[in-house]
């Protein structure tokens, strides 16, 4: 293994001419650049520039399965890993269930040394990321939204050697805010309630991130044709519109693990242009079902 900054090792690797593909997962910026620069090369790249994830709640959905699954994909790692759930949408006959169960979640964690056997999240890695969920916290203060666990810094002992921040459920945000429309990559998650599944869907979409995104609904149809309705494409009785996603788990009776993407959105790139897996993860279906479904797409490379 070779290590050293990106400015110069990094560069040096992309443009020498013996590397024929380059593998990238980091910032918008640094991919644009890689990408341009492998051009001269024609080298194949595939590049994972972030992830500003939605999980869609329905009104039916169990919310004893869908909570604690919310509560790992958007605070393990304390947020910080590319396919967490950043922004959740609700409908409004179980936010504020949601919202509370949420909170409870949240505070329920344990944050501490990472070296400990009961911790569950550690420090922030910087203090770059560490003042992005300051600022995501405080634009929504700002803006009318309310903060329903965590919030600010920890302080005392331990938490004065390193940048602390605790599970942080932020609730009735909206897209002015931008816990929903910027990727946190912290311990940070807003959740937004709306009207419809149609809402919610053309709010997941209305991003230039989707790494991934979650639905969660006991009807299976309802689930799988959120996941699956491709606009235009592929219209599908009662949703007019379908989610843009490298891939979608979708939550029934218990759901929650994610299995990897590529990213579709604007600040992905990387393989897939279209969706390419619905994960079906549930156990108390008929029969005992347990299903994964993959649908072909064409693949590009940059």
């Amino acid at each position: 293994v070779v290590t050293g900054t990106g400015a110069e090792l990094g560069e040096a690797l992309v443009t020498h001419p013996t590397p024929r593909k380059v593998a990238f997962t980091g910032s918008s910026g640094a991919g644009k650049r890689i990408a341009a620069m492998a051009a001269a090369t024609a080298k194949r790249v595939t590049l994972e520039m972030g992830g500003q994830c939605p999980a869609l709640i329905a009104d039916d959905a169990d919310l004893a399965t869908a909570v604690p699954s919310l509560v790992r994909h958007a605070f393990a790692n304390s947020g910080q890993f590319c396919y967490r759930v950043n922004r959740i949408y609700a409908q409004r006959g179980c936010y504020a269930a949601l919202v509370a169960r949420l909170a409870q979640g949240a505070e329920q964690l344990v944050v501490g040394d990472g070296l400990e056997a009961a911790t569950q999240l550690g420090p922030l890695v910087n203090e770059k990321i560490f003042r992005t969920s300051e600022r995501h916290v405080a634009d929504a203060l700002q803006k009318g939204a309310r903060v329903v666990a965590g919030g600010s810094r920890l302080r005392g002992g331990l938490y004065e050697h390193g940048f602390f921040f605790p599970p942080t459920v932020i609730a009735d945000t909206d897209h002015s805010m931008a816990i929903m429309t910027e990727e946190t990559f912290g311990p940070v998650v807003g959740v937004m309630a709306v009207d419809s599944l149609d809402q919610a869907i053309a709010l997941a979409n209305d991003s230039p991130y989707c790494l991934a995104g979650y639905v969660f609904s006991l009807d299976t149809s309802t689930a799988l044709r959120a996941a699956e309705a491709r606009g235009d494409e592929q219209r599908l009785p009662d949703i007019e519109e379908g989610l843009n996603a490298g891939m979608w788990t979708v939550g029934l009776a218990l759901s929650g693990n994610m299995l990897g993407a590529r990213d579709t959105r604007r600040h992905g790139g990387g393989h897939n242009n279209r969706l390419s897996t619905v994960s079906d993860r549930s156990q108390h279906l008929p029969h005992n079902q347990y299903r994964t479904k993959t649908t072909q797409c064409p693949t590009r490379r940059l």
